[in-house]
């Protein structure tokens, strides 16, 4: 039996730890739009009969191309309200699973990654053929890791995915920290001047968010790694050009973070790849631009994607940041207290999806909060 080191306090990492343990038929993964995919498949595979279910938010994420493949495959789900969405019913799992499974995705990464870890109970093991999935190979990538450390064999070849072996029966398991999260920690050191150690954190990860150590870089905070983890330390701006870029096609969760850090900073940037932000949590373009409108910011849509312009700016004496229940949203505007007396925000609690403890570091930089 393998143990699970450093496992997450992540809301969404616990409702999918206890969503696979939880003996009911119905199981509410609330807004958890991840665990609820990966846990569409793992009950599909071992034909475990489900109902999933979630809140309004997850309702509005689409899963039709992954349910479709799951029917292809022989297995009896239905839809219970909107076709396409949650929530739905498995009646019955995998019956006769094919050769090849193909994937039809323009929506989520997710999709492949989940089938990557189902098949991986059917012997043998069937292949997988992705269409129409133009970006965030990353996951797909660090997904492919994560087989081959349990045992697996794993190769991607123009969209063709294929797997052999049998998992190892020794070792355990340690989980790396989630550089998603990694970025607030960042922010913090950019809003505040000061470092902040990252226990457990790896150089060179597969993480599509490890993009952030290289973006702050730019952004005057540095990064050196140890044996422990890494010592990030706020430092001189790198000299950058007027206009920065990121393309955020395999890191678009740190689009908020970095958005929050320009405009603290003054720099114009201009991003790209983000059309798939309209589907998350909220509609993070949107909430995005209101939060940065609010504050005397720009923020245009362009020919090239979303544009962050600083000029004309006046900073308000209050802010009242609209989270719309999104915890990247929440994260990635609360540090506008360290230079704005007056600053109230709408919904703390999401903050728990990814990242309980992000009130208690505030406060140890002095922030206060208020109920």
């Amino acid at each position: 039996m393998r143990a699970i080191k450093s496992f997450s306090t992540a809301r969404d990492t616990q409702l999918f730890y206890e969503g696979l343990r939880n003996a009911s038929y119905q199981i509410d993964f609330q807004d958890a739009g991840t665990p609820s995919r990966f846990a569409l498949v793992f009950f599909a595979v071992h034909n475990i009969p489900k109902i999933i279910s979630g809140s309004s938010s997850l309702r509005k994420r689409s899963i039709s191309d992954l349910v479709n493949t799951l029917i292809k495959q022989g297995a009896q789900i239905e839809y219970l309200e909107k076709p396409g969405f949650f929530p739905v019913e498995i009646k019955s799992g995998i019956q006769n699973s094919k050769d090849i499974w193909e994937i039809n995705t323009q929506e989520s990464s997710q999709f492949v990654s989940a089938l990557m870890l189902g098949v991986t109970k059917i012997q043998p093991i069937p292949r997988i053929k992705v269409n129409g999935l133009a970006h965030s190979w990353s996951y797909i990538k660090l997904t492919q890791s994560v087989l081959e450390d349990w045992g697996f064999q794993v190769e991607i070849n123009d969209g063709s995915i294929a797997i052999d072996g049998k998992p190892k029966n020794h070792s355990d398991v340690e989980i790396e920290i989630d550089w998603g999260s990694a970025a607030f920690v960042y922010l913090m050191a950019l809003f505040t001047q000061k470092s902040f150690r990252l226990i457990g954190a790896r150089q060179n990860s597969l993480q599509a968010d490890y993009a952030c150590v290289a973006a702050f870089d730019q952004l005057g905070i540095t990064t050196v790694f140890d044996v422990d983890g890494a010592l990030i330390s706020p430092g001189p701006i790198s000299n950058i050009q007027t206009l920065m870029h990121f393309n955020g096609s395999e890191s678009i969760d740190l689009i908020p973070v970095l958005a929050s850090a320009c405009a603290f900073l003054g720099k114009d940037i201009q991003f790209t790849g983000i059309e798939k932000l309209a589907v998350k949590e909220s509609n993070r373009i949107e909430s995005i631009r209101i939060n940065l409108t609010t504050l005397g910011f720009q923020w245009e849509a362009n020919t090239n994607g979303y544009l962050l312009k600083n000029e004309h700016r006046s900073m308000p004496k209050r802010f009242d940041i609209k989270t719309f229940n999104d915890h990247r949203i929440a994260m990635a505007f609360a540090p506008w207290a360290a230079i704005i007396d007056d600053v109230s925000i709408d919904d703390t609690q999401c903050a728990k999806k990814s990242y309980p403890q992000y009130w208690e570091h505030l406060k140890m930089c002095n922030f206060e909060l208020i109920s």
